[in-house]
């Protein structure tokens, strides 16, 4: 259906409020599909769009068909459009009720994932927006105390197994670092050591990985090579170097598929040490292994 034209718009401007809410009315009950839209989109109050979401909701995971490989697409777009869109609206308005909505939606997924097909990833995008959502809320509420949201995020991530906690990144800002110092130590209570170290990359806590590094040895090839780079970025590249040494021989590199990025990290933090010959070795044997230009770069850098 074509647009409405500069001129079309300029004479709706130009209408008092009054005939424009005539005009409004008058589509409306001539048209049953235009009047849901305008109600739904711009007449619900944060409550009634809330109940909206909660009802819709209800009525998709009660739902006896299986959305099959094909299908499983098409109908997370749909549960995205009738379950995020509205809580994008009320968050702000009611931060409270859109975070208890949206904590029933995180810790049922597993419901939602009985009646759709997820093996093409197609759910990432509907789940996601949900855990953003939330994360927003809870950020709304902060006057409500830090242990408190702590204690709210904690409860759902113990029993979840879909969320990707590198959104900790984006919103710990918005969250407060205290917030999350203290959901780290309710993981590290519960014996999450991998998961309390990564929350401390990122707000960057040196001092705390240092202590699960020496004390508890936590056993993530991943967390411990972006320690090893945080190490360097604040200038202590010579602790860099014994911490990638303390997995240089470890095969859970090699099966992480991180060996090439120990070598790049490796070779940075001899470089800062004066380690020059060392770190071109470095990089000479891994532009051997897989020719990546991450190698023949630093190998530049080292050569100027």
């Amino acid at each position: 259906m074509a647009k409405l034209n500069k001129k079309q718009l300029s004479l709706l401007k130009e209408m008092p409020a009054e005939q424009l809410m005539q005009i409004i009315c008058e589509i409306a009950d001539d048209n049953s599909q235009v009047k849901s839209f305008i109600i739904n989109q711009y007449l619900l109050t944060p409550e009634e769009l809330l109940k909206k979401v909660e009802s819709e909701y209800k009525r998709k995971i009660k739902s006896k068909r299986f959305y099959d490989y094909y299908e499983a697409a098409g109908f997370f777009e749909g549960l995205y459009k009738s379950i995020i869109l509205p809580l994008e609206k009320t968050v702000s308005a009611r931060p409270d009720k859109t975070e208890v909505c949206c904590h029933n939606l995180l810790i049922s997924f597993d419901k939602v994932s009985e009646i759709a097909d997820t093996s093409d990833g197609s759910w990432m995008n509907y789940y996601n927006g949900v855990v953003e959502i939330w994360l927003k809320s809870l950020a709304l509420q902060k006057n409500k105390g830090i242990d408190d949201i702590a204690d709210k995020i904690f409860s759902v991530l113990s029993g979840e197994v879909y969320f990707n906690f590198n959104i900790f990144d984006k919103y710990k800002k918005e969250l407060g670092y205290n917030v999350i110092r203290a959901l780290r130590e309710k993981l590290l209570d519960a014996g999450d050591v991998n998961s309390a170290v990564e929350l401390s990359l990122y707000i960057r806590d040196v001092d705390f990985i240092r202590q699960c590094f020496d004390k508890i040895k936590f056993n993530q090839p991943e967390y411990v090579i972006k320690f090893a780079e945080l190490l360097i970025d604040e200038l202590c590249a010579g602790e860099a170097i014994l911490v990638l040494n303390q997995i240089k021989d470890d095969k859970t590199v090699d099966h992480a598929g991180l060996r090439d990025k120990w070598a790049e990290v490796f070779a940075l933090a001899l470089i800062e040490e004066g380690e020059v010959q060392q770190a071109k070795t470095i990089c000479l044997d891994g532009f051997k292994n897989r020719c990546d230009v991450v190698f023949y770069k630093i190998n530049n850098r080292v050569e100027k």
